[in-house]
């Protein structure tokens, strides 16, 4: 009985554990399941969830007119290295290891700006497997260590992924406030760069982030328990679209000459800031656009970049390049005749007296404006009327923005005329009251150059997709016809006068006719009123007077007064850039200008010479030369010069050499038989290097070259060509 009673009590007891365990067991699972005590939901989600893997868009390049390359996209990736791939590594072989690491290297540091010593002592570091090297190094020089290194059969270990990407403005200083700026954006939380997502910041890169930025791709995929991926189809994804290109209307070779005069002016006349543009009349094309301020060299590129497009922002009172549009009005309604003879005698109103700079008795109405009378053009303006002047005006754009495709354009200041004061009327005919902006003065005389037809300013001129294929391609368009063709044809002839035997006689050219008008203005107080010494000096005009093809202002605000009328210094500098102009190898203006009785020579090539060397080279060809720069710093060389090399100019003109201290040795490549390496240079620049070493070369694409079909110091054969390919 003791037996059964012992045997039956573990029977229970043995079932009231199974039921306590179960019990537990149960509530136990409710609480892993239910409850998730151990974060397990997360780690299903993860394991069950799609990861995204996201694609950088490549922001688009931008071209000048000439396709020449002005802004590219460079991309940076970073480099690892898994040294577990290496067999001697799984084998523990330390000597032959050692002779991998060398190797392995030897590639990169050949190929990118790492040195061999940081590679090898980042591969003998002990711990994981895998080394991280970089997150610096360029598509280009990737492509080039994945090609040697899968070579040498050492491809296996490295590990890339997309790092960054920056925006290279290949041209330097040329074009920086026109082209403007692109920046980062940043995550709020973290302050890391989110995609290497840009966008622009101002000029060009702003007005047209939405076409250069691209579209950025994505797709999904699932991992293993390895972080290897696993094959699942249907996954959702968004290609990736690289940003659009730009092909712009300006063309580098007169931008730069038009940069330099400024620069120039600059420095001559002590001016505080210097602003050219020119305009195709009958398109309206801008071909240059340069603002340029004496404290630009207290900025680096990138911050000047940022700055205001002085060519759209800056507003000022044109001063006396307003008379001829006064005038315009005059003959249209035939009010005066060119030979009408008007008292051109200081001029006494009730409350105000108007006077000229220089006296004059009786002038006829052309010598109004060849002479720049403010006594005979307000006289001029009392007949043509208040309500008509004003017409004339906003049919021009001044009061208005052009209409362009630029960033932070102004609309200058002209008033209605119900707010126009007593005598208004007379300040605004002579170019006060009124504040203009350069790009509306300079479509103004494009306008009397283009028979009075208004074309909207422009400054892209096509947008190419990835391809290079043309997606968008702008058009002239015409805005309006503001006079008629005997009036400015009259008013033409009185503005080649004024260049004749006017105030704009330092523009006169021999060979060549130019029209256009002179402006000095005193500039306007925080308050009311004139200064007494600071002047903006403008010259306007277009040339050739009687089929012109270019149009455009030249301005220096604040120069020294020694300087400060234009007939010194705004008309010298229009003049020297129309000869530089006209000295360009392919310019159709004057075909047999070699013919005139000059005596044309070459320029030398100084890029990159020590300043004691490049003055023994144009001294010795009997070269006049104004150097741009501080020549009494140390290891100063040449960084840019007008004319360029192997361009013929005129013996008599002085030339440009601009000079800096300048650390970094430019070596001059030699004529060779043997390939050189072209991966990574623009096309334009392959194109030059390749010439210099006598290589036959065709090139595939645009932009940067990626490939090239023959290796580096391979001996060339004769008639062998070398295919380039270049995105």
């Amino acid at each position: 009985m003791n037996f059964e009673k012992w045997m039956r009590a573990r029977f229970r007891l043995f079932i009231g554990l199974n039921i306590l365990l179960m019990v537990v067991w149960s509530i136990y699972l409710f609480a892993v399941q239910v409850l998730d005590p151990h974060n397990l939901e997360q780690q299903r989600r993860l394991r069950y969830t799609p990861v995204t893997e996201v694609e950088t868009a490549l922001r688009g390049f931008i071209y000048d007119r000439n396709e020449n390359l002005l802004v590219r996209t460079s991309r940076y990736y970073q480099i690892d290295y898994d040294k577990s791939s290496l067999w001697h590594y799984k084998k523990n072989n330390q000597q032959e290891l050692r002779k991998d690491y060398d190797a392995i290297a030897t590639t990169i540091s050949k190929h990118s700006n790492l040195s061999k010593q940081y590679v090898l002592n980042r591969l003998n570091r002990t711990g994981s497997a895998s080394v991280y090297l970089s997150d610096k190094v360029r598509e280009t020089e990737l492509i080039n260590i994945e090609r040697e290194l899968k070579e040498l059969g050492y491809h296996r270990g490295l590990v890339t992924k997309f790092s960054s990407q920056q925006r290279n403005y290949t041209q330097g200083e040329l074009g920086s406030r026109l082209l403007g700026s692109v920046r980062e954006i940043k995550d709020q939380n973290t302050g890391q760069s989110v995609l290497s997502k840009m966008e622009g910041l101002s000029g060009i890169e702003s007005a047209y982030d939405k076409e250069l930025k691209g579209v950025y791709g994505w797709y999904q995929k699932f991992l293993d328990g390895h972080n290897n991926p696993i094959a699942i189809p249907n996954l959702k994804k968004q290609n990736v679209k690289n940003g659009n290109s730009l092909v712009l209307t300006i063309d580098s070779r007169i931008q730069e000459i038009v940069e330099m005069n400024l620069r120039e002016g600059l420095q001559t006349y002590g001016a505080k800031n210097a602003i050219g543009i020119l305009i195709h009349p009958k398109s309206g094309e801008v071909v240059a656009m340069a603002s340029i301020s004496s404290t630009d060299k207290q900025h680096t590129n990138a911050q000047i970049r940022a700055m205001a497009n002085l060519g759209v922002s800056f507003m000022f009172e044109p001063g006396s390049t307003l008379k001829p549009f006064t005038s315009l009005v005059a003959l249209e309604k035939k009010l005066y005749k060119a030979t009408d003879m008007i008292d051109c005698r200081t001029y006494h109103l009730k409350g105000r007296t108007i006077r000229d700079a220089h006296p004059f008795d009786d002038l006829s109405f052309r010598d109004v404006i060849v002479h720049s009378s403010n006594v005979g053009i307000s006289k001029v303006a009392e007949e043509v009327g208040e309500n008509a002047l004003y017409d004339r005006l906003i049919s021009l754009n001044f009061g208005n923005r052009t209409s362009s495709d630029f960033y932070g354009e102004s609309a200058g200041q002209l008033r209605k005329v119900r707010e126009w004061q007593g005598f208004s009327l007379h300040s605004i005919s002579f170019g006060q009251e009124i504040a203009v902006t350069p790009l509306q003065l300079a479509s103004a005389y494009a306008t009397l150059a283009n028979d009075g037809i208004v074309m909207k300013p422009y400054v892209v001129k096509e947008v190419l997709d990835e391809n290079g294929k043309v997606v968008k391609r702008a058009t002239p368009q015409r805005i309006r016809k503001v006079s008629n063709t005997a009036a400015i044809d009259t008013l033409r002839t009185m503005l080649e006068d004024v260049v004749a035997y006017g105030t704009g006689t330092g523009t006169k050219l021999p060979y060549v006719s130019i029209a256009g008008k002179t402006g000095t203005a005193e500039k306007q107080t925080e308050g009311k009123g004139y200064t007494k010494n600071k002047y903006i000096s403008n010259f306007a005009g277009f040339f050739p007077s009687q089929t012109p093809e270019y149009a455009g202002v030249i301005i220096y605000d604040e120069p020294s007064y020694a300087y400060h009328y234009a007939s010194m210094s705004a008309a010298v500098s229009f003049r020297k850039i129309v000869e530089q102009i006209l000295a360009l190898p392919d310019c159709t203006i004057i075909p047999n200008l070699k013919l005139q009785e000059k005596d044309f020579v070459s320029m030398p090539d100084v890029m990159g010479l020590p300043l004691a060397k490049a003055e023994q080279i144009l001294n010795k060809n009997d070269i006049n030369y104004k150097l741009i720069g501080d020549p009494n710093l140390t290891g100063t060389r040449v960084i840019n010069q007008y004319p360029k090399g192997n361009i013929n100019f005129d013996k008599t003109e002085e030339v440009l050499i601009v000079i800096e201290r300048e650390s970094v040795d430019i070596e001059e490549v030699a004529t060779s038989s043997t390939m050189p390496s072209l991966v990574g240079l623009t096309v334009r620049t392959a194109l030059q290097e390749a010439k210099r070493h006598n290589v036959n070369i065709e090139v595939a694409g645009r932009g940067v070259i990626t490939s090239q079909s023959i290796p580096v110091g391979r001996t060339i054969g004769y008639g062998e060509k070398c295919k380039l390919t270049a995105r």
